[in-house]
């Protein structure tokens, strides 16, 4: 049977209303968000398209020649870095020699091996005592870890003509 008395109508709950709102919300806020990021997107993507071809005009034979030639004075940089650091100062065994040298020797002659430490002295004195006297002195020395006399000789005028050879701290070259 129809009802003949209108009723009135039922008023959904706040919370689903709510929960409708905030549904609405979202979907909105997704869809630009969607729309945002698409735009973004191919925006992005034109500009990289532009500085590849920006890229590729400036790839000229005079900009391909100039990057060769920097890459090659790169590696002459590198090789000629390397080349110092690996250098080792020999002036510091001329140091030692000069200032541990008996005042009565005369050095004829030496040959160094920084590689290995080692060196050979080659020399005059004119007594045994001066001779001695030398060989302490080297031995006393910080950085000569050895020193062994292998070759003794009388010359004409009765200076003693020696070799010496020396065995050196490698610290004494870095």
């Amino acid at each position: 049977m129809l009802g003949i008395i209108p009723r009135s109508k039922v008023k959904a709950p706040l919370w689903t209303r709510m929960l409708f709102i905030f549904s609405l919300i979202v979907l909105v806020v997704s869809l630009s968000g969607f729309f945002g990021l698409d735009w973004a997107e191919k925006s992005t993507s034109q500009k990289l398209i532009l500085a590849q071809q920006e890229t590729k005009a400036l790839i000229t034979p005079q900009n391909q020649s100039l990057e060769s030639e920097v890459k090659i004075a790169q590696q002459q940089t590198s090789y000629f870095s390397n080349l110092l650091q690996s250098q080792q100062h020999n002036s510091a065994f001329l140091d030692l020699i000069k200032t541990n040298i008996h005042p009565e020797v005369i050095l004829t002659g030496f040959t160094l091996d920084a590689s290995q430490a080692k060196a050979e002295l080659r020399g005059r004195a004119s007594s045994f005592r001066a001779m001695g006297e030398q060989i302490l002195v080297l031995r006393r020395e910080v950085n000569v870890k050895s020193v062994i006399l292998f070759d003794l000789t009388l010359d004409k005028e009765n200076r003693i003509n020696f070799a010496l050879d020396l065995e050196l701290v490698p610290g004494l070259f870095k």
